[in-house]
């Protein structure tokens, strides 16, 4: 196989990846906090700095990436997000009260 064909097949792979992600339903996916800024359309920093750190804002769901479970990835349900985001109404919008609901999170280990 040529050099071009190659490119191309690896190129088509990556595509077809990146599409799979993104059908999952809402309820099925975890999003980075690049995607919730994406969503939110706000810059990424003021994501980390000011959105996720939020009290009220939906927990992390850790998701180990070693064999040790030592290091983690930090992910948000998509569904909760959403369901924050389109729950605050700035006309009745306390910060220091949650905007939704939620089960308490299970006990760190």
């Amino acid at each position: 196989m040529n050099e071009f064909a190659t490119l191309m097949k690896d190129l088509l792979k990556e595509m077809k990846s990146k599409s799979a992600a993104t059908d999952l339903p809402v309820s099925m996916q975890l999003w980075t906090h690049d995607q919730i800024a994406d969503y939110l359309r706000l810059a990424p920093e003021y994501v980390r700095k000011n959105v996720i750190t939020n009290t009220h804002f939906p927990p992390v769901r850790p998701i180990p990436t070693d064999k040790s479970g030592e290091r983690y990835a930090q992910r948000w349900r998509a569904s909760e997000v959403i369901e924050w985001a389109m729950s605050i109404d700035k006309s009745t919008f306390d910060p220091t009260k949650p905007v939704i609901t939620r089960s308490p999170s299970p006990p760190k280990h």
